[in-house]
């Protein structure tokens, strides 16, 4: 009778032991709301290298390649008043969209604090916290394809161009470009191809440039409207000999994890 009971109790704790792992794996890792943080976290900083994640700052950023080695280098915001910061500030200027093309902004010096060793970097361009993931209807559209090719261009839906500086004696001019009424910008030779894609989460926009930059001065500059551009551009050069750029951002050496000795 003993052994009966004992038989019947051994049956009865393995079947509580299967419920309870059962149960157990059924239970979410994260509850939903931490979850949501996480995935909030992981958008405002994500990673674009192994290791190398975005900062949480306001700034303009490219991935570079110095020495083998990808690094993250943030571009300075530059007016024609000399005026750096990594924030974003606005400089409003209009454009006429019936006008020649003439100097739009003048950076002094003939080249930028910044150098980038690659040919082929990509930009990231931190967004304001209320903006829509998704690019409205009636959204300023810049057609980013540059003066190579032929037949219709695809407009990309974008807010920043990558624009080719001309090098002076003492200064470095950016052109201006054509808007027309709609807020397309018209083929130019100082225009770059780039393709711009808003991050999941809407914090960040891609900026990839579809050729390899020769090498040159560059500067990211933001179209605001149909008529309007930012005249406090993100300045660059691109230079494969160039040092290594200062207070750069490289990918986080991760320790594997080791047995503790006890």
């Amino acid at each position: 009778m003993n052994r009966m009971l004992q038989g019947v109790g051994r049956v009865a704790a393995v079947a509580a032991l299967m419920a309870a792992c059962a149960g157990w794996a059924q239970r979410p890792v994260l509850d939903s709301e931490l979850q949501q943080m996480e995935a909030d976290r992981a958008a405002r900083s994500p990673e674009v290298a192994p290791g190398l994640h975005l900062p949480a700052e306001d700034m303009v950023v490219a991935v570079d390649e110095f020495g083998g080695a990808v690094e993250l280098v943030a571009l300075e915001q530059t007016d024609s008043g000399l005026n750096k910061n990594t924030a974003h500030n606005i400089l409003r200027q209009t454009v006429n969209p019936l006008a020649s093309q003439h100097q739009l902004a003048e950076l002094k010096g003939v080249s930028a604090a910044v150098q980038l060793h690659t040919q082929r970097p990509v930009f990231y361009v931190r967004l304001g916290e209320n903006l829509p993931v998704e690019t409205p209807e009636d959204a300023v559209r810049v057609d980013t394809r540059g003066a190579g090719g032929g037949g219709e261009t695809r407009v990309e839906p974008s807010t920043y161009v990558i624009v080719r500086a001309d090098v002076r004696k003492d200064e470095r001019v950016v052109a201006s470009f054509k808007l027309t009424l709609t807020g397309k910008v018209t083929r130019e030779e100082n225009v770059c191809e780039a393709d711009a894609e808003v991050l999941p989460g809407g914090h960040w926009m891609r900026l990839t440039p579809r050729h390899p930059l020769l090498e040159g001065e560059y500067a990211v500059m933001e179209v605001l409207d149909e008529r309007n551009v930012n005249l406090s551009v993100w300045d660059f050069g691109v230079h494969a000999a160039a040092a290594e750029n200062r207070d750069v951002m490289r990918p986080e050496v991760r320790k594997p994890r080791g047995l503790q000795t006890r």
